[in-house]
């Protein structure tokens, strides 16, 4: 969303490596985002992910369990704070209006048959989808973009590691120990590199077990990807060797989005 609409203020959340669910909550709440609490930052968070795809204020009070009111201001809030999103919101329907589909930024179209649509419901969908298709689309687009440069130079370099999962924004590798400081290089490389957009990847490695309870059980913003070690399914064992993981996050400016 930020490099779509072209929001200053979101871009330089993301350029300045910022959590951009706190610094929501800055902007929304009126406080340094040092004094940004757990609670505040879920409630900009539900913002973040659930105002851009045209979330209602009784759609986002019943999620936060507020008054409508209260969410009616949060959602005023967010406008006033990223002004270019709301911007970007009313074009992209209006275009999608125009000529039927809506396009990611590499140029794959959504067709919206609905968008004229005279049925008020059939229209709102259409609508949403609109303002949603190009930000997951095109987040979609540069991880597939991302994981065939990352498969193409791990063959060409002979690199044994080898990518085991992708969960939204992120890549899981199992990694040889030995192979670490390239297989990183070339994740980050990959990701960072996969579109002109605003933010960096993030890389992390540990062993299978932390990377189970960090990036598995917490990789979604819809709840986990998969049970928490303890009380969930056991792990597999892994050869020695290779219990060392990479975990690269990048895309942030189009995702979680998102």
């Amino acid at each position: 969303m930020a490099h779509l609409s072209g929001d200053e203020a979101l871009i330089a959340a993301f350029e300045h490596g910022e959590d951009i669910h706190a610094a929501t909550a800055a902007r929304l709440f009126g406080k340094p985002l040092g004094e940004v609490t757990p609670e505040e930052r879920r409630r900009a968070k539900t913002a973040n992910f659930g105002i851009i795809y045209g979330i209602s204020a009784f759609g986002l009070s019943q999620r936060l369990d507020i008054p409508r009111k209260e969410a009616k201001e949060i959602i005023e809030g967010y406008f006033a704070s990223y002004p270019k999103v709301k911007e970007y919101m009313e074009h992209v329907v209006e275009r999608a209006r125009e000529v039927g589909y809506v396009t990611t930024i590499f140029g794959r179209r959504r067709y919206l048959n609905d968008i004229a649509s005279r049925n008020a419901v059939a229209r709102g969908l259409a609508e949403r989808n609109a303002v949603n298709a190009p930000i997951q689309g095109s987040a979609a687009d540069i991880m597939k973009i991302a994981m065939i440069d990352v498969h193409r130079r791990f063959a060409a370099e002979g690199i044994r590691s080898r990518v085991i999962l992708q969960v939204h924004d992120e890549l899981v590798v199992d990694m040889l120990r030995s192979e670490q400081e390239r297989v990183t290089a070339i994740v980050t490389e990959a990701m960072e590199s996969a579109a002109k957009a605003p933010g960096a990847a993030r890389r992390r490695c540990g062993r299978r077990r932390q990377l189970a309870r960090g990036a598995l059980t917490h990789g979604s913003p819809h709840g986990s990807v998969y049970p928490p070690v303890s009380g969930g399914a056991p792990l597999r064992r892994v050869p020695a060797g290779r219990e060392e993981c990479l975990r690269a996050e990048g895309a942030r400016s189009v995702r979680r989005i998102g």
